[in-house]
């Protein structure tokens, strides 16, 4: 007790007690009170209108509870420091929150119930706060509790000294504060000669290790039961039932407001030692583990809602941020120690379950979203690998077990791979699929608690996301050192997140596309594409277009295209990135398992010897690196294949597809209605000037789908991929500039029409054969960028270019039988100009790459004879045999590609003739195509043919049969055609009647021709013979004037033209030959269209008169 001889009115405990209400009042609400002061209710019979009145306990409705005389504070000061701490709720203000909502069921007309209550108002309110705060005024009842209720004995004499007169005086809730306080401020240390009441403090809670918080929680589940139990009266007097539903609320908000305090500061009330005290309290909670707290895990929640939402009350959101911080970094510095992160154990489980449970608490989710923008500050430029480590979620969303995080991973769940069976496989995918859908399904579930807690909460998620674009976008780049960015996990997941977000934008008629903002990189709020190339406009275009003089006219995006552009980013610095990573695995693991077949084959040489040791361990090494990268790709395969992660990425390209082309449809309609071609020549702005990124990852995405996962595809819709494609093939490059692009668009065709189970013709093999679309415009779109294709900027060109011919020609066969493609084809050979450059083309890389195949399978059958010398090959160096098989296996590999393209172009040629002739006479063609379809002949049938008997020819594609007999048709198809067979005759360097003679031998002998055919092959051998002899004895005549031949291939010119830049004189035939590849003057360089030259009648003239003198003199 308080010694009365005190000198001063304020003894040092009221002076700790006026410091604890002072804090208290910083982190109330403000003087403006939370809600308006209501009436009080009218006195009781027990009341006296004097002492009830001044002390405010009992009936009457007093303003506080002045302090004893003894020592206390003066009675204005307190009060004027206590009265934000005890609220006076109204129901306008209480009824709103989460609280009472969860407390008080809303009557229900049917409702039933007690119509009375069973005590006064005043003697409710007593009986109230008692039980709360587990506290009496009654020795003996406290005795009977064994001391859990509390016996309050000096403020017991403390307010019998101020109700003098009043013996009966009863509490209420303007004396609340007051009587929790002084409850929470008894302390076992406290200094006191009173035996009563040292038996008191020795029997408190703290002496067992309670926190304030353990009691406080006790209070508010006291208030809980009590507000649960006040609903059962909703049909008494409604006046009186809300007068209780007030002080119930403010009883709980009091409660609430002291367990803020316990939690930001909670050394300002009396604590056991050597305890966690204030909100880490609740961890153990949280992480499923031992705990003393009075809640569970189950009342976690709305525990920390009520508090949450009564901080937000009273415009006190901001000290949610502080209190929830601790907690948050503990659970990330717990996840981040030993192996709780390790996907391949159990403990993240809780780690992010806890998470969850907290993101469920609005208040809580919007204070995470603040540690998200405080988290960012914390990360310099150039390091976004700490973005990983960085609180609230980074260690969250970095939960993964692609390999280039965690290495070890990969293993634990694919150990020697080569060894395992397939069931072991099945089982370590579906387990690792399971973890990773887990894991990405609370990121999103955390996230998406996070975006729904308010728009401040949203705005810190999206900027969130662009600081991880930002900072990562060195992954953009073709070769990236790992650790200088954020790991292939990290990104994937927030990318899975993002998925999450963009499901409800996806509906069948893609109502929503509409609400994705073209100009939503316009002032570049949220992303900057400064340094992205953009589909088709140039930099000083696109700064021009994305120029803006007042930054405050700009809209903010719409959430629908923050999600779309944000996913269409992280498609391109993650997926696409992780994708090229396993692409990279892919090609670093066949060529060890080369070495490594290599090494066990060479491994007689070196048995026995004193190297054996050394190889031994070299091959071991070889063994372990091949399983580690067989690992890899098995826990990366396990996540980017995973159907259900496939099945929402293509669902949102087919998103992005649909808007792609509504920008492009002239009436901005489509789907609804489709789209129909021919575009306008000019491709509107809009679209432009985005970022060619998104373009490159869908025609990057599906081809890697195809391979990987064609099942997955299949399973999906095809219309939107297919009508994509359709437009922009047909469209040209003044839509898509960059034809690397389309020839991507044209392998997917390629890809999704090869056979799989379940469909002979692919995925798209029946759409394409009854797509009106495809029908009218594939073949246009196929031939133009077979032409465009020839120059893409690219290191890699050269290559690129013969890929995409590739699968061009596979596509002709696929579409050859189809009458409707075929009629097309035959269509598209009417725009002759066109079509020759086609076929210009098409000739230049037979000859290549059939020359270029026949070398390198000359190479191979060297090779293979040598080593057949057994001592010979047994007699080199180790160095030696692997120069010779790695020349070998270079050898294999381009004579299989160019062996590909050969087939498929010769096939080609052999179709299109065999439909139409005129664009194969043309003079520009005619001669090039006699003389490549002679020099073929002459290395297939002449004596080079003894070079190529390869071991296993089919193992190359190697197939001379079906080469010769598709060159030996174009023959056929074109014999008839005197300007073939003039051609024909005047190839001096591979025609001669020989060879047809021993190519006719051969046919005979394999059964390659009919003897139609070879009847056909001997009468224009005979033609072509006829005008040899005649133009033998034409040049006996003497030679022609150097003025009548054309000064590039020596031959009389038939329809000479003088070049208008270097006034060279040439026919015309030959210049438009040479602009078919060069669009130059051959003379000086300049660029030259064959419009521009100039016809040369004079020399005409001339020539045809030569001729006809020299033709009577024959």
């Amino acid at each position: 007790m308080s010694n009365p001889s005190d000198p001063s009115p304020q003894s040092d405990a009221d002076k700790i007690r006026l410091k604890r209400l002072a804090k208290l009042q910083s982190a109330a609400s403000t003087p403006a009170q939370w809600v308006s002061p209501t009436p009080s209710p009218a006195p009781g019979p027990a009341s006296t209108s004097t002492s009830s009145a001044r002390v405010g306990l009992g009936a009457g409705g007093g303003n506080g509870v002045p302090p004893k005389t003894k020592a206390p504070p003066a009675p204005s000061e307190e009060a004027k420091l206590r009265k934000p701490t005890a609220p006076v709720s109204t129901p306008s203000t209480t009824s709103s929150t989460a609280a009472s909502a969860s407390a008080r069921p809303a009557p229900s007309a049917t409702s039933t119930g007690p119509t009375k209550f069973p005590l006064s108002l005043q003697k409710w309110q007593d009986t109230l706060i008692q039980h709360v705060f587990q506290i009496t005024f009654d020795r003996e009842k406290a005795e009977k509790s064994n001391w859990e209720i509390v016996w309050m004995k000096e403020l017991g004499e403390e307010l019998t000294e101020e109700n003098v007169g009043n013996p009966s005086f009863l509490l209420n809730i303007d004396s609340a504060d007051r009587i929790l306080f002084s409850r929470l401020s008894l302390s076992p240390d406290s200094m006191t000669d009173d035996p009563e009441v040292l038996q008191v403090l020795a029997s408190l809670p703290i002496n067992e290790g309670k926190t304030v918080l353990d009691y406080l929680v006790g209070c508010w589940m006291r208030v809980r039961e009590g507000q649960k139990d006040h609903a059962r009266y909703r049909n008494a007097d409604p006046t009186e039932f809300q007068e209780r539903s007030k002080i119930l609320d403010e009883l709980k908000g009091m409660v609430l407001s002291y367990a803020a305090l316990s939690m930001t500061e909670p050394e300002m009330l009396p604590q056991p030692s050597g305890k966690v005290v204030g909100i880490l309290e609740f961890l153990p909670l949280l992480l499923a583990e031992p705990s003393s707290s009075a809640l569970t895990k189950d009342s976690l929640n709305p525990f920390l809602s009520d508090f949450t939402a009564y901080l937000t009350s009273k415009e006190r959101a901001e000290e949610i941020s502080p209190i929830i911080s601790p907690l948050v970094r503990e659970l990330n510095t717990r996840l981040a120690s030993g192996q709780n992160g390790d996907l391949t154990g159990l403990e993240w489980r809780r780690f992010i379950e806890a998470m969850v449970l907290l993101s469920e608490i609005k208040g809580v989710a919007a204070a995470i979203a603040e540690l998200l923008e405080e988290g960012l500050k914390q990360i310099p430029a150039g390091r976004p690998q700490l973005l990983e480590v960085c609180p609230p979620l980074g260690l969250f969303f970095g939960l993964s077990t692609f390999p280039d995080k965690k290495p070890q991973n990969a293993s634990t769940f694919f150990p020697q791979p080569s060894n395992m069976n397939p069931g072991d496989i099945h089982s370590a995918f579906a387990g690792l699929r399971g973890t990773s859908t887990s894991v990405q399904n609370s990121l999103f579930t955390i996230t998406n608690n996070i975006v729904r807690s308010g728009p401040k909460a949203r705005e810190h998620v999206i900027n969130y996301w662009c600081a991880v674009l930002r900072l990562n976008e060195k992954r953009a780049g073709a070769y990236v050192d790992p650790r200088t960015v954020s790991s292939d996990g990290f990104m994937v997941n927030i990318l899975a997140v993002l998925l999450g977000f963009a499901g409800p934008i996806i509906d069948p008629q893609y109502s929503k596309v509409d609400k994705i903002d073209p100009l939503y990189f316009k002032g570049g709020k949220r992303l900057n594409l400064d340094e992205e190339t953009k589909i088709n406009a140039t930099s000083e275009e696109a700064k021009e277009y994305y120029a803006v003089t007042d930054p405050s006219s700009i809209p903010s995006p719409n959430f629908i295209s923050d999600v779309f552009f944000l996913t269409c980013s992280f498609m391109h610095l993650g997926l696409m990135k992780t994708i090229g990573t396993f692409k990279r695995y892919s090609r670093r693991r066949s060529d060890l398992a080369r070495e490594y077949d290599r090494a066990q084959r060479e491994e007689s040489s070196w048995r026995g010897t004193p190297q054996e040791p050394v190889m031994r361990v070299s091959l071991e090494r070889l063994k372990s690196q091949k399983d580690q990268l067989e690992s890899f790709l098995m826990a990366m395969e396990a996540q980017l294949l995973h159907p259900e992660f496939l099945a929402k990425t293509i669902g949102f390209l087919n998103l992005a597809m649909t808007w792609l082309v509504r920008l492009v449809d002239p009436k901005g309609k489509h789907p609804n209605p489709q789209i129909t071609l021919p575009l306008p020549v000019d491709a509107p702005a809009k679209f432009r000037m985005l970022p060619e990124y998104i373009l490159e990852d869908i025609a990057e995405f599906f081809p890697f789908v195809s391979n990987h996962a064609p099942q997955v595809l299949a399973n999906q819709t095809k219309d939107e991929l297919l009508t994509f494609i359709l437009v922009f093939l047909a469209s040209g490059p003044e839509y898509i500039k960059n034809p690397y692009l389309r020839g991507q668009l044209v392998e997917v065709i390629y890809l999704t029409c090869q056979p799989i189970p379940g469909y002979r013709r692919g995925t798209f093999g029946d759409a394409i054969n009854y797509n009106p679309m495809a029908l009218k415009y594939l073949s246009s779109g196929l031939i133009t960028i077979y032409i465009d294709i020839e120059t893409t900027g690219s290191h890699s060109q050269f290559y690129d270019k013969f890929n995409t011919r590739f699968h061009i020609s596979q596509i002709f066969r696929f579409l050859w039988d189809n009458p409707t493609h075929r009629e097309a084809l035959r269509e598209e050979t009417k725009n002759l100009e066109h079509f020759v450059r086609f076929v210009n083309l098409m000739m230049n890389d037979t000859t290549y790459v059939l020359d270029e195949s026949l070398s390198h399978l000359a190479k191979i059958y060297e090779f293979e004879k040598r080593k057949a010398r057994t001592a010979e090959w047994e007699a080199l160096t180790n160095e030696e045999r692997e120069d010779a098989e790695r020349g070998f296996g270079e050898s294999e590999s381009r004579a299989k590609g160019y062996l590909d393209l050969c087939n498929e172009n010769l096939h080609t040629l052999k179709a299109f003739t065999a439909e139409t002739k005129a664009p194969f006479l043309t003079p520009e063609i005619v001669d090039r195509l006699a003389a490549m379809l002679d020099f073929n002949l002459d290395v297939l049938a002449g004596p080079k043919c003894q070079t190529l008997s390869v071991s296993d020819k089919e193992r190359y594609r190697f197939r001379p049969k079906q080469l010769l007999d598709d060159i030996l048709s174009v023959y056929v198809n074109l014999a008839k055609a005197p300007e073939f067979v003039q051609a024909i005759s005047r190839d001096g360097r591979s025609y001669s009647k020989g060879l047809f003679e021993r190519a006719e031998e051969i046919c005979r002998k394999k059964a390659i021709k009919s003897e139609e055919d070879l009847q056909i092959l001997r009468k224009l051998v005979s033609q072509v013979e006829d005008i040899r002899a005649q133009e033998a004895a034409d040049e006996e005549m003497g030679d022609y004037p150097d003025e009548f031949l054309d000064p590039l291939t020596y031959v009389v010119m038939r329809d000479p033209v003088t070049l208008p830049g270097s006034k060279a004189v040439v026919d015309r035939s030959t210049i438009k030959q040479h602009l078919l590849s060069d669009p130059t003057d051959p003379f000086n360089r300049q660029p030259l269209k064959i419009e521009q030259v100039i016809p040369n009648a004079e020399l005409l003239e001339k020539i045809n008169t030569f001729l006809a003198e020299r033709k009577q003199k024959l």
